[in-house]
């Protein structure tokens, strides 16, 4: 049975994913010959909108607009669960054949891909590297280096070791450079020499991917003001209630943001001071996820949300026209996905 083509929509956080996800679901189901009864689905690629009672601080789409649409992979695992990459790309498969199954023929669903997981988008659209098990002892010795070095040292040694690792890796994120450091260790090869020769395989399914990428300025306002709504609509009073039901340790509360809150729920540090560290450590993540599909050649369509598609000349040049910039995307968007050809069903992930 061949899958469905996909439309996949990401891009850091608080790019405007999600609204344009929305935008094309609706402009999907309005053009649609149906009467307007398209069916389109709507699959998240969120990490942390996957759990259950973290609403607010994952930006988990409204009760409303998951009744106008369907979603998948969204408000589905209890905080003491954790998931993995091979897990996502899995289930989502499965999601996938069912809908493809309860389709009508004449009129096949749409599947909406969208969220800033780019592991879990890698696994689900190309599989993962087929690597070798890492020694333990080998991530226990890299972690000790971390707490007795930091991190920095680390990423140094990287920079030399694998330069395009650590050029998409920040100098603080630990864990993706222990990560890579293992790789190295293990093959003998760098992890990205490793990935791009896993890029030239045949991908998963055939897909259109947007990433979503404002001018670094407008984002970085975006997320301290977006830090700033979470905040007024309880994401503190999530927090609490997450730690009196299920404790401070799930794995959903490492998570940048829930992360950096946690010390004022748990030792009254000051509003303020957690405030900054959240929206400091959430702007340093979407420079990560604008790193992760940066040089990425399967990226069909490149979207700035403040010159429209095609890319306009700067607004102070030609201001942008009062309709929504993002309609001649969705034309694209809608236009090739019936010239889409489906692929094979792929063997499981490796």
């Amino acid at each position: 049975m061949p899958r469905l083509p996909l439309i996949v929509i990401t891009g850091p956080t608080g790019s405007g994913k999600s609204q344009l996800a929305y935008d094309l679901a609706r402009a999907t189901r309005a053009r649609s010959p149906q009467n307007g009864n398209a069916p389109v689905e709507i699959i998240g690629a969120d990490s942390i909108q996957i759990y259950k009672h973290l609403d607010v601080g994952s930006a988990k789409p409204s009760l409303e607009e998951r009744q106008e649409f369907p979603h998948h992979w969204v408000d589905v695992l209890e905080p003491t669960e954790s998931w993995s990459a091979p897990q996502y790309a899995a289930g989502v498969d499965q999601t996938l054949q069912e809908m493809q199954r309860g389709a009508r023929e004449s009129h096949p669903t749409v599947p909406i891909v969208v969220g800033g997981s780019g592991l879990w988008l890698r696994a689900l659209l190309r599989g993962l590297l087929p690597l070798p098990e890492i020694d333990p002892t080998l991530r226990q010795e890299l972690e000790a280096r971390v707490q007795a070095q930091g991190s920095e040292t680390l990423h140094r040694e990287l920079q030399q070791r694998d330069p395009d690792s650590a050029r998409a890796i920040h100098a603080n994120d630990s864990l993706r450079i222990v990560r890579a450091l293992e790789i190295l260790h293990a093959t003998g090869t760098p992890a990205s020499v490793l990935r791009a020769q896993h890029a030239l395989g045949q991908p998963r399914y055939a897909a259109q991917i947007v990433v979503v990428s404002p001018p670094w300025n407008t984002l970085r306002n975006s997320i301290a003001q977006r830090v700033d709504r979470m905040l007024a609509q309880g994401w503190v009073q999530e927090i609490q209630h997450l730690v009196e039901r299920f404790g401070h340790e799930i794995p959903p509360l490492k998570s940048v943001g829930y992360r950096q809150l946690l010390p004022h729920v748990l030792a009254q540090e000051p509003l303020d001071t957690c405030r900054t560290a959240a929206i400091k450590a959430t702007q340093t993540y979407a420079k990560q996820q604008r790193n992760w599909w940066r040089e990425d050649n399967t990226v069909t369509h490149r979207y700035d949300p403040s010159r429209g598609w095609p890319a306009h000349p700067a607004p102070e040049e030609n201001p942008a026209p009062a309709e929504n910039p993002a309609t001649p995307l969705i034309d694209s968007l809608l236009k090739q996905h019936t010239t889409l050809s489906a692929i094979p069903l792929p063997q499981s992930i490796p």
